[in-house]
């Protein structure tokens, strides 16, 4: 009898339905108001260092000094 697999799988195509749905309008306002991704800057500069203030790893690989002076620079500026 395939009935009840046939509701269970009918079930699931509704939850991807309707997570696609309600997650599109999220993501696409979240887009819309530009909250869905960082700056270029804070991209470079990491976000362990422009979020948090630190660095979360001691590595070489660091952020060059001028880019986060630039960050800050940038933050202050639009906190006035």
């Amino acid at each position: 009898d395939f009935t009840l697999m046939g509701i269970q799988i009918i079930a699931v195509l509704f939850i991807f339905g309707w997570t696609f749905s309600l997650m599109g309008v999220y993501f696409y306002l979240l887009n819309y108001f530009g909250l869905f991704r960082i700056s270029q800057l804070e991209e470079e500069v990491g976000m362990d260092i422009s979020r948090h203030k630190g660095s979360a790893y001691d590595m070489d690989g660091s952020a060059p000094k001028e880019k986060v002076n630039e960050l800050n620079s940038s933050r202050s500026r639009r906190n006035l």
